[in-house]
């Protein structure tokens, strides 16, 4: 197929150069050897026979000299329109502003090198069209992102956390059997508010976000923020003994550089399928709400579990 098309490319490239020498031979037989051929047959009449054999010298010359002459200047204009088309797709290529061919009106449909410039200007267009939806493809990929994420922490929001928490829901029943959800939220951190600034109760709350990142798996685990110090983190495929080593990493990493006493309070719940999902869900969440409640009462920084 390729060698196919390069051949009707070279082929109207072809025909194209016959067409645009023809079309000079006859102008400079039109503006130079007919006028040259004229003047002879009046000298032969009325003027002197050195001016005619002059004369005939010259129409001699320019009909020897009508193909090569011919040839160099279509050289020059077909040189000069491939430049012109080089340097557009060179444009085309750098993704930069395209310049479009400028086009004569009333164009015949014998014209190739008209038609090229019109097939490339098309395809300029196009290319300008999908570098456009390509650019809006990925402003909206970016607004996506921005609308599901915290902005403090860089974790999920509480709209993706709902989300997300129906879609692990409907997942398959073996997905279903292992579905747990860790809450998280932070001892004391009202004190740092208060005492050391919202400043750095901003920068706890991040240390805590990038800590919870970096406890868990990339794309298998979901972290996020649902509330001003209430974090969790939805679990789809672990048993309960792998969710509370993850949790017990989290609670002894954050241990290490929280500031003003802050600790972790967090409960871990198990879902529990029945015939409506939406309180079963209500269920996973309230479950693991009242273990994080129960850690605060028996003083804070421990897991509770709430899986019964």
């Amino acid at each position: 197929m390729d060698e196919t098309m390069k051949g009707k490319a070279a082929q109207k490239y072809r025909r194209t150069h016959a067409d645009i020498q023809v079309k000079i031979s006859t102008l400079i037989f039109l503006t130079m050897i007919l006028p040259t051929m004229g003047w002879i047959i009046l000298l032969d009449k009325f003027g002197s026979r050195d001016v005619l054999s002059l004369m005939a010298i010259l129409l001699v010359f320019a009909l020897a000299l009508l193909s090569p002459l011919s040839r160099f200047a279509t050289w020059l204009i077909v040189t000069r329109e491939l430049r012109s088309i080089n340097n557009f797709c060179f444009e085309v290529q750098r993704g930069a502003n395209i310049k479009y061919f400028g086009l004569l009106s009333g164009v015949s449909t014998d014209n190739e090198m008209q038609i090229l410039k019109k097939n490339l200007n098309f395809l300029g267009r196009l290319h300008s069209l999908r570098n456009e939806l390509k650019n809006t493809e990925t402003a909206l990929d970016l607004f996506e992102k921005l609308a599901v994420t915290d902005q403090l922490t860089g974790l999920y929001n509480r709209r993706f956390f709902d989300e997300q928490l129906k879609n692990c829901a409907s997942n398959n029943e073996s997905n279903i059997q292992n579905l747990y959800l860790l809450m998280i939220d932070a001892d004391k951190f009202k004190y740092v508010n208060d005492n050391l600034g919202h400043q750095e109760g901003d920068r706890l709350l991040q240390n805590l976000g990038r800590i919870i990142k970096n406890s868990i798996r990339e794309k298998s685990d979901y972290p996020c923020r649902i509330g001003g110090d209430e974090f969790c983190v939805i679990f789809s495929d672990l048993c309960l003994t792998q969710v509370q080593i993850v949790a017990d990493r989290i609670r002894t990493k954050f241990e290490r550089i929280a500031v003003g006493g802050v600790t972790l309070s967090m409960g871990i719940s198990k879902f529990k399928c029945s015939c409506d999902p939406e309180k079963d869900l209500c269920e996973l969440i309230n479950l693991a709400d009242q273990a994080v409640y129960a850690a605060k009462r028996h003083g804070g920084n421990r897991i509770e579990l709430n899986c019964s």
